[in-house]
């Protein structure tokens, strides 16, 4: 509790402890007296996600002006109080102190570690440069940030094990109107045994992690034209002395985000190295150079081949397509004359029935026009325009808040928020650009090859309260529906880029955990979504939309209560679902009537 210690108890200074999982926090209240003085919150977290998880909690918290970050083993120097106090009403976003190195043990400075952040002072009192300072300062402590800046920039700390603060300090740098610096000792950083940054790069996924949070923060510095030397430099000198596998991965698949040619990578790493680095290092970066290259393009003919035999097969087979796909996926064949689950009838349907009208009801752009002949145009999400590249695009006519994609598609949806420090035209510009040059009947799902496709643009739906505090992101219902009756809803929430959790439920609200299956990136949840206020609506709605379709899946939200449409999908899962049970499978296919097999 040396940390706690180090800092005065004022009513002006709120300090917040942030515990993540620990094992014997039940004992920390009676343990440390200091947890249980007045104007400290002592928060407890179940994720165990790590500093930057907790970081993030605690700044969630946050009420002040000025923000102050330090870790458990360290502490604040003397006359801290004061120091803070006396900048307290300056106009700079950042200001900046000095730091001590020692052991835990001692208060005897350990000397070089970090001399990076001195120097980076140094340069800054004697010539006035910012750029190191901003750049280089690359530690969350030892500054005092101003929190309306954060809070403004959306900036937050990456939730990894290791450098989880070097991308929050970049972002802070850069993005401060104004600096200061202050020649004088605030923290003194702990060094002793067991801790993180006492040995870089020698535990199990340190080198890794720590080269994609330096590659990461390289791009961004780029973007802003603030790099001058490249960090992720000392970790790929590291991987060719400790992991030269994962030396050839960055240098033949990763580099090329921030350095312009294989050359001037094998040139930056030659920089300052001896003569007898550089006679082995050529050669050998030489080698991988060529053997990426000539895997490259051996990857990119097979890739070739395989899309002209998938093209040419669902061009005039789709049935051999979908059955090749299908026993490589399950390891059975397919039962075309006796389909029985929900997924053979899909494919069954696909192939033999008449799916024109699901072209035009799985485009996002004309199922509005469905929508509103069904009477329901007060369930669509406003629309703030319509374009066929992103040339047209007009940025400037669009609010801060919108939600852009293509209407052809699954996964170009992006929201886009100009005030986020990740807002970047011309990256939502260049990955639209991608998604609409590629279609979406590489599966086999041929309706979707008859969308023009375009780019719509749609209100971001702005969760209440309430809603946030059960789901970090928008409730998603997909409510399964057979010729006008719904018969289940699944709910998808908590989203994030690499999983999502799902429940299942009947038109009681009953919950149905023995229908999913989880896997890494559908999880299970715990059933704490409750029952829509427009749930009646909803299903109204849904009834209305799918009648005189054997099966198709309609999806909602909820927003305070107020019911939206999302979208109309017949092909869930491509039509191979493994996230469902295949009990569940079946209790979905038997609803299923097929219509008169077409000729």
């Amino acid at each position: 509790m040396r940390c706690l210690q180090s800092i005065p108890v004022s009513e002006d200074i709120q300090v917040i402890v942030v515990d993540d999982n620990s094992a014997d926090a039940d004992t920390y209240l009676d343990k440390y007296p200091e947890l249980s003085r007045p104007y400290l919150e002592f928060i407890r977290t179940t994720k165990g996600g790590g500093a930057g998880y907790a970081r993030n909690v605690g700044l969630e918290h946050a009420k002040g002006k000025w923000l102050l970050f330090a870790d458990a083993d360290d502490y604040f120097a003397d006359g801290m109080y004061s120091l803070i106090y006396a900048h307290a009403d300056s106009e700079a976003d950042v200001i900046f102190f000095r730091r001590k190195i020692i052991p835990s043990n001692s208060n005897i400075c350990v000397g070089e570690r970090g001399a990076y952040i001195d120097r980076a002072i140094d340069t800054y009192l004697q010539t006035g440069d910012e750029q190191p300072i901003r750049t280089k300062f690359d530690v969350p402590y030892a500054k005092m940030v101003r929190r309306e800046l954060v809070v403004k920039k959306n900036i937050r700390f990456d939730e990894v094990k290791y450098s989880n603060d070097c991308y929050f300090s970049a972002c802070v740098g850069c993005f401060a109107r104004y600096i200061k610096v202050v020649d004088v000792v605030i923290y003194m950083k702990t060094i002793g045994d067991g801790q993180l940054t006492k040995d870089f790069a020698h535990k199990e996924g340190e080198l890794q992690i720590r080269a994609d949070v330096s590659l990461r923060v390289d791009k961004f510095l780029l973007q802003q034209g603030m790099c001058r030397h490249k960090s992720i430099k000392s970790w790929l000198l590291r991987m060719v002395k400790y992991d030269r596998p994962l030396f050839a991965n960055f240098f033949n698949h990763r580099l090329q985000e921030v350095y312009p040619s294989k050359w001037a990578i094998i040139k930056d790493l030659c920089f300052g190295r001896s003569v007898k680095f550089r006679m082995w290092f050529i050669p050998y970066s030489l080698m991988l150079w060529l053997s990426g290259t000539a895997c490259k393009v051996l990857t990119k003919t097979k890739k070739i081949f395989e899309k002209r035999r998938d093209s040419f097969l669902l061009d005039h087979f789709p049935k051999v397509f979908i059955s090749k796909k299908w026993k490589r996926k399950f390891g059975y064949s397919i039962d075309w004359k006796h389909p029985r689950d929900i997924n053979e009838k899909i494919q069954w349907l696909l192939v033999y029935s008449d799916t024109s009208e699901w072209t035009r009801l799985a485009d996002k752009y004309k199922v509005r026009e469905y929508v509103k002949e069904k009477g329901l145009e007060n369930l669509l999400v406003p629309l703030y325009g319509v374009w066929e590249t992103t040339e047209e695009i007009d940025f400037d006519r669009l609010p801060d808040r919108f939600v852009i994609k293509c209407n052809h598609d699954y996964g170009s949806t992006i929201i886009v928020d100009k005030n986020d420090i990740y807002y970047n035209r011309k990256a939502i510009c260049e990955k639209l650009d991608k998604c609409l040059k590629r279609g979406f009947d590489y599966n086999g799902e041929l309706h979707y090859r008859g969308i023009p496709r375009k780019i719509i643009a749609e209100r971001y739906l702005e969760m209440s309260d309430s809603e946030k505090a059960l789901s970090s992101s928008i409730i998603d219902y997909k409510v399964w529906c057979f010729n006008g009756k719904p018969c289940s809803i699944i709910t998808m929430y908590n989203r994030t880029k690499d999983s999502l959790f799902n429940e299942a439920y009947d038109l009681d609200w009953n919950t149905h955990p023995e229908y999913l299956v989880p896997d890494s990136q559908c999880r299970i949840g715990n059933d704490k979504i409750p029952k829509p206020k427009s749930f009646s609506e909803m299903m109204e709605a849904a009834s209305i939309l799918s009648k005189g379709f054997p099966e198709v899946r309609v999806d909602f939200y909820e927003i305070d209560g107020r019911l939206f449409f999302g979208e109309m999908t017949f092909t869930s899962g491509e039509g191979m679902m493994m996230q469902y049970t295949p009990e569940y499978r079946k209790i979905l296919g038997d609803l299923v009537i097929l219509p008169k097999r077409k000729r």
